[in-house]
């Protein structure tokens, strides 16, 4: 957590470290929201990433053209985030956390659909396919957390019909992750 007066650095270094990353290469760091933190209880939710309380994330896919929405993925899908995980703490917690994020997942996963499709289709000014992320407080409660394209969102691959697509790029990274132990 930043305090007011931290934020102006804070804000840099954000900035530096996505255009390290390459953040740029889609359009450029020009947006940044800052928002009331929404509290925790530690008691209950263990945290990651110096200070991120682990709490149950969705991501659900909504097609603005379309006015529905298209797929949920859980935010933090073990195989997907797992090994993303440097810190030898952060995947203990996870560990320890991955049964009650896939049990959320799965009980709330239905809910969360049904508020992305109630609130996103009045949104107008926006098309085609977003990810828009939900986090859920330990009283059940639902927040907005973030919204993006879907084709610069995790787990857009994952998407129904892409499925060919996906394979091919397993091939490809598995010959890829063998040729450089063959040299």
């Amino acid at each position: 957590m930043v305090r007011q007066d931290e934020l102006t650095d804070a804000i840099i270094n954000i900035n530096y470290a996505a255009m390290c990353c390459g953040a740029d290469m889609g359009g450029g760091c020009n947006e940044l929201v800052v928002r009331e933190r929404i509290l925790h209880d530690a008691r209950v939710t263990p945290c990651i990433y110096s200070g991120l309380p682990l709490r149950s994330e969705f991501r659900v896919f909504y097609d603005f053209d379309l006015k529905k929405v298209l797929f949920t993925a859980n935010y933090w899908e073990y195989d997907y985030i797992y090994e993303h995980l440097y810190d030898v703490t952060d995947r203990i917690i996870f560990d320890h956390e991955r049964e009650r994020l896939e049990n959320t997942f799965r009980e709330k996963k239905e809910a969360a659909e049904a508020l992305v499709a109630e609130h996103m289709a009045n949104v107008e000014g926006l098309s085609g396919p977003w990810s828009v992320d939900l986090m859920m407080t330990e009283d059940g409660e639902m927040y907005l957390i973030d919204m993006a394209v879907a084709e610069q969102s995790a787990y857009w691959e994952f998407r129904p019909g892409n499925e060919r697509k996906l394979a091919e790029s397993r091939v490809e990274s598995m010959r890829q992750r063998q040729r450089y132990l063959d040299t």
